[in-house]
């Protein structure tokens, strides 16, 4: 049995190694890919924060007067039909019985309520367009202050200048009476018919002007029901903050502690990121008001 030529030996290593370092070539960039991901980055920023509480009202109308029937005349339900829900003009005739006695509007404004019987009885509320009587939840009591902003729509908003002192049901439904007058009477005209339901939206609880806040989406969940994010070191690596939170509005989460503006946040936490694994933003977001 001849013995093996050093040379061939020699070059079976050096497949052997090629192959090997090929290997390791080919396999790298999927070993380093596990261990970082590209995500959108955001950063701590300074602006204002605003939560919303919807409410209802009924839209137009302010004050009421109630009229008893004229003598010997029974409402009946045609009647009521008729008049329940119209509007009407002051002097407006309303009833006449067969000896010609009438009874009219004593307000320009919507028939709200009619009851059939004798003597029957119609109330009549003024339209009003100038203000409004929303019923906000009741549980939010602690929340409306005087002169927070109320939207209704892109068109037309006011402000609160009244807080009742305590709830009342109406319809049915329970509620803390909150007056709003509105800003443009001409464009509430506009907005909707007198005794329309209406939902606005009462802006409460606005921090400073200046608060440090973080977009909404930079947080999850524990099972402990407390909010978390993923900052992001100088060196692009992940790591978990619990931070103190203040208001948590619609869209921003205002920051008391444990987070610094500039500071950088994953906006969206994407699947599979933890501790130490390194960010690579897609880009940078920041919100400067």
């Amino acid at each position: 049995m001849s013995a093996m030529n050093p040379w061939s030996k020699t070059k079976k290593i050096m497949v052997t190694l090629a192959s090997l370092a090929f290997i390791v070539l080919v396999s790298l960039p999927f070993v380093l890919q596990s261990d970082r991901l590209r995500a959108d980055i955001t950063t701590v920023s300074r602006g204002q924060v605003i939560r919303t509480v919807e409410a209802e009202g009924v839209f137009g109308l302010g004050e009421s007067r109630t009229l008893t029937a004229v003598n010997g005349v029974w409402l009946t339900g045609e009647e009521e039909q008729l008049l329940l829900g119209s509007l009407v003009k002051k002097g407006e005739v309303l009833l006449r019985n067969e000896a010609g006695e009438t009874l009219v509007a004593p307000i320009d404004g919507l028939v709200t309520n009619v009851v059939c019987g004798n003597p029957g009885l119609i109330t009549v509320t003024a339209c009003q367009y100038d203000r409004i009587t929303l019923l906000a939840p009741a549980e939010e009591a602690d929340s409306f202050e005087v002169g927070q902003k109320v939207v209704f729509s892109e068109s037309l908003s006011g402000s609160i200048s009244a807080v009742a002192d305590g709830a009342v049901t109406k319809d049915g439904v329970t509620g803390l009476p909150v007056l709003v007058e509105f800003s443009d009477s001409a464009a509430a005209e506009d907005f909707a018919l007198a005794g329309e339901k209406v939902t606005a939206s009462i802006q409460v609880e606005v921090s400073e002007e200046k608060a440090v806040y973080l977009p909404k989406k930079c947080f999850l969940t524990d099972a402990s029901g407390n909010l978390y994010c993923y900052a992001v070191d100088e060196k692009h690596k992940a790591y978990t903050v619990f931070p103190s939170v203040g208001i948590i509005g619609d869209d921003r989460v205002e920051i008391l502690s444990g987070l610094s503006v500039d500071q950088r946040v994953v906006l969206e936490i994407p699947e599979g990121i933890r501790e130490g694994i390194v960010v690579l933003p897609h880009f940078i977001e920041s919100i400067e008001e």
